[in-house]
């Protein structure tokens, strides 16, 4: 049940449109492509935020030091935030659903590292033994500290691929 008048109609009326025609193929082509594009670029960026917290624990809370934004009781704004020890220590024994808790501080810039007579620069991570369970740290050598570590004041390293390469 094929009707030859109405595919005669159209190719007729595409052979006499000659531009009309091509413009229009081209403007679908051209929106295929951009959607393509579109969708592979947000897809793209889904996988790249993914791999970015894939070491994270899902239901964790990050806070980071900086200054207010707003005036309080009589303080001006723009001062500056800090966290002590004892706001960890606070955390940890005052808030019961908190199960796994660490500070971590950066050493500024490269810290010199050194194994027997072997010295490099490596960046260096201090944290608590929570740690362990709040991101995912790939470890090539060493152990993740311990409370006991803490109390006697041990010194604990866990070294990556880098540092493996680096001295080994």
């Amino acid at each position: 049940m094929i009707d030859t008048d109405k595919w005669q109609e159209i190719f007729n009326s595409i052979g006499r449109h000659k531009l009309r025609t091509a413009l229009t193929a081209f403007g679908v082509a051209w929106g295929i492509f951009m959607l393509v594009v579109f969708l592979g670029a947000g897809k793209g960026l889904e996988n790249g935020v993914k791999y970015s917290f894939q070491d994270d624990a899902l239901n964790s809370i990050w806070l980071y030091k900086g200054s207010t934004s707003k005036p309080y009781k009589g303080l001006k704004p723009g001062r500056n935030i800090q966290f002590y020890n004892s706001d960890y220590d606070l955390v940890k024994s005052e808030i019961s659903r908190v199960e796994h808790i660490s500070g971590r501080f950066w050493l500024p810039g490269e810290t010199m590292v050194r194994r027997g007579n072997v010295l490099k620069n490596f960046g260096v991570r201090c944290v608590h033994p929570g740690h362990l369970h709040i991101e995912n740290t790939l470890m090539t050598k060493g152990r993740f500290i311990n409370e006991q570590d803490l109390e006697e004041k041990r010194k604990v390293v866990v070294i990556g691929e880098l540092v493996k390469e680096g001295f080994y």
